[in-house]
């Protein structure tokens, strides 16, 4: 089947329904089929999308990348023809990113023709299980479990408590301070989509809880969603690093707060970052979600 040139429009708050429709016929627990991801990040990764055959297309064009159809699976010849579609349609050339693994294995002899297939440790999300980090039990959380024990006799008095829209100011006050104190590459950007999530809290369904300490100082705060009705996707978290133990009272507390609601927590990607890869290795997780990326052979891509 020939495509015709799609057309493109920005992602907003009532396309939600119709994302949340196309991710569910896959379920999948990636955090880039989330629509709080797609929406909050659109500025920075100039997220556009389409509609072809009832499937959803998202077009990261800062990246020059087309995220994997949300909907049910195209072939993979019909899989090329979109592209070359849409790479026409806005002048770039075009990658596909974010394509599953059952993917892959299902059509691995006719991918081959079309496509160099490849993957990045730094792009796999980490999930937990709930019930698992919420325990903090076995060898593999001795450390975390030492760092919780710290925390309770330092920091005496303090409380977690849940997230609303009005805590916004501070959450980013706090994120800002952090970067100013230990500047991190990409955290400019990532301020961009925090700040655009936590003006949308209410309608973009987030929830979170905030660290607070005996004075009622903010010492961590995280931010979620669900990407499917078992797995909670953890878009934002950060905590400050002169009180030891911060960050993990946030994240298991969090883990707690989930029980019962999701089996799965997905803390997203390390992105390859040195601190961030060990802090959440340290939390033992229970799965690494690989994602793919589709080059198209013989053709240059930048």
């Amino acid at each position: 089947m020939i495509h015709p040139a799609p057309s493109f429009q920005t992602i907003n708050l009532q396309d939600r329904a119709e994302f949340d429709a196309a991710t569910a016929i896959l379920n999948r627990p990636s955090c880039e089929c989330s629509f709080v991801n797609l929406f909050a990040w659109k500025d920075v990764y100039r997220h556009v999308f389409t509609r072809i055959d009832g499937r959803l297309l998202v077009l990261a064009q800062s990246v020059h990348s087309l995220m994997f159809p949300f909907g049910a699976w195209f072939a993979p010849a019909e899989l090329e023809q979109i592209r070359q579609a849409v790479a026409a349609a806005a002048g770039l050339p075009l990658v596909w990113g974010d394509v599953p693994t059952d993917y892959i294995e299902a059509h691995g002899g006719a991918l081959e023709t079309l496509y160099q297939a490849s993957s990045l440790e730094a792009d796999e999300d980490y999930l937990y299980r709930t019930e698992h980090l919420a325990a903090v039990k076995g060898h593999c959380h001795q450390n975390t479990r030492r760092l919780l024990r710290h925390f309770e006799n330092e920091a005496v008095g303090s409380r977690i408590e849940p997230l609303a829209a009005s805590d916004a100011p501070a959450l980013l006050a706090l994120a800002r301070r952090l970067q100013q104190e230990h500047p991190v590459a990409g955290a400019e950007q990532e301020q961009v989509a925090m700040t655009c999530a936590l003006e949308h809290f209410e309608a973009l369904r987030l929830e979170g809880r905030k660290l607070l300490d005996g004075q009622g100082g903010l010492l961590a705060f995280s931010v979620w969603s669900f990407v499917t009705p078992s797995v909670a996707d953890v878009h934002f978290e950060k905590a400050v690093r002169y009180q030891p133990g911060a960050t993990q009272a946030i994240r298991i507390g969090v883990a707690r707060a989930l029980l019962g609601r999701a089996e799965w927590i997905n803390l997203e990607q390390d992105l390859g970052a040195p601190g961030l890869r060990r802090s959440k290795r340290s939390f033992c997780p229970d799965r690494m979600l690989p994602r793919h990326r589709l080059t198209p052979r013989g053709e240059a891509v930048i």
